[in-house]
């Protein structure tokens, strides 16, 4: 953001099992999300656009899975997973040790 640093973290490092890899890239896309005052950037793969969705429950397989609200069926007949942010960061601050407190109230 404008002269202002925020932390930048890759998805895939948090969703994708086994993914340590360093990722270099030379452009990208930042999704930019802002949880109470504090504000964080997930690099993403690519930017699909934006639409209202009604978020259903994930069934039994993927229930409790760290960092998942639920899943939607796209406009496009396409299925696209929901993020819980604030329980995504809980989670990735579990496996690396990182503090974010001031994220555990936003939670649901």
């Amino acid at each position: 953001m404008r002269n202002k640093a925020i932390p930048l973290f890759y998805l895939e490092h948090w969703l994708v099992k086994g993914s340590t890899k360093k990722i270099r890239r030379e452009q990208g896309h930042v999704v930019i999300v802002q949880i109470g005052t504090q504000q964080i950037g997930f690099v993403v793969d690519s930017l699909i656009g934006q639409e209202e969705v009604v978020i259903k429950p994930l069934d039994a397989l993927l229930q409790g899975t760290p960092g998942m609200a639920g899943a939607t069926i796209t406009s496009d007949g396409g299925i696209a997973l929901i993020l819980d942010v604030p329980n995504l960061l809980k989670h990735y601050a579990k496996r690396s040790k990182i503090k974010f407190d001031r994220f555990d109230k936003f939670s649901a």
